[in-house]
């Protein structure tokens, strides 16, 4: 879903593979029946994701998330909900036993932990750490040029 075989926009690349079907950008009840029938996400990011909304979306449908190490994926997925690694040979592994993951489980934990009474509690502890003239973080935040460098390894 939300993208296309040939994608010019994004640098050139182009999938062969035919067991690959490209929805291209959808939403409403077309969505959710595509993530209802959907065995697991996967998402390659090469960069720090702040957040990844496709992931929270999987999870609430049931689904295992598959990824790299970057970003927020460690704070969201874990060994119940998913698999992550930069090599893509370990996730390939993984991907053979997908269906060993329980999609109640998956479900029930997106339901718990990214909801909008949670999400909402939160946005109130960091207004009130600012109010009270507390900073949120501890250092300041720091470019690290290297992590625009990282590359997934196709080994």
């Amino acid at each position: 879903m939300g993208g296309t075989r040939l994608n010019f926009k994004m640098g050139f690349r182009f999938t062969t593979n035919r067991n690959v079907k490209f929805h291209g950008m959808i939403g409403g009840g077309e969505k959710a029946d595509l993530l209802r029938g959907s065995r697991g996400l996967i998402f390659p990011v090469l960069w720090d994701e702040p957040f990844g909304l496709a992931i929270t979306e999987s999870m609430y449908f049931g689904c295992p998330v598959f990824g790299t190490k970057y970003g927020s994926l460690p704070e969201l997925v874990n060994e119940n909900t998913g698999f992550l690694s930069n090599k893509i040979s370990e996730v390939a592994e993984v991907l053979e036993n997908v269906n060993s993951y329980k999609r109640r489980q998956i479900s029930d934990y997106a339901i718990e932990n990214f909801n909008s009474k949670k999400m909402a509690l939160e946005y109130f502890k960091k207004y009130e750490t600012v109010l009270n003239g507390k900073p949120l973080n501890t250092s300041k935040p720091k470019y690290l040029p290297e992590l625009n460098e990282k590359i997934f390894k196709f080994d």
